[in-house]
């Protein structure tokens, strides 16, 4: 109940505002209870984490499997096998290194055999979960013996990475790698790390 003065005649209003004592059951319930939700819903936060990293070991263990490749090239005039490639991981560049060996048969000269550097960015595909490289860029080339069909074998060999990469990719992502405790991921970024592949991780958002 509080007073107020109208026209200079005291008016008592009731109030009906409640408050609480800060020993009232109800007060200490819920100084009690707000930590807990708190620290409940900071859980929920983490439950994702941020970041996964594919690492150099997982990716040569897919490459091992996938690699040598057998391939025809200039209409069977060449034919070439491609060995098992080394990774290799420009953090600073953000891309991805390929060298491999390989040789080729031809009808046209003496077999020859080299080795090849190749560098590409990477892609990220969301509808197959998969890593994919693309951008690629002939770093070098070596060829033994030397002869006139290098810049041939150059351009075929782009070729034949070229395809073969676009279609089969880099390192392919399980369901379960996908979810998290009880909770579907997305992947929201990639880079190339020192030692493997970095990818930036957010809970998938739910359908209303």
């Amino acid at each position: 109940m509080r007073c107020v003065t109208v026209h200079k005649m005291p008016m008592c209003i009731a109030t009906h505002h409640k408050s609480y004592s800060c020993c009232s059951p109800v007060y200490l319930l819920r100084r009690l209870l707000l930590p807990v939700i708190l620290l409940a819903l900071a859980a929920c936060v983490t439950l994702v984490p941020h970041e996964y990293l594919v690492t150099h070991a997982k990716l040569d263990e897919k490459l091992e499997r996938s690699f040598p490749i057998h391939r025809e090239l200039g209409q069977g005039l060449f034919s070439t096998t491609i060995d098992v490639p080394e990774l290799g991981f420009g953090a600073a560049q953000n891309r991805i290194s390929l060298t491999s060996g390989f040789s080729v048969h031809s009808v046209l000269s003496n077999d020859m055999r080299g080795r090849f550097v190749m560098t590409f960015a990477l892609r990220y595909d969301a509808i197959q979960h998969a890593i994919f490289l693309q951008d690629t860029r002939f770093e070098s080339l070596k060829i033994e013996p030397e002869n006139t069909y290098a810049e041939v074998l150059r351009a075929a060999l782009d070729r034949v990475l070229d395809a073969y990469l676009t279609e089969n990719p880099l390192y392919r992502f399980r369901s379960d790698e996908l979810h998290f405790a009880g909770t579907d991921i997305e992947i929201t970024g990639i880079e190339v790390a020192t030692d493997g592949i970095r990818l930036k991780l957010a809970p998938k958002p739910q359908p209303h």
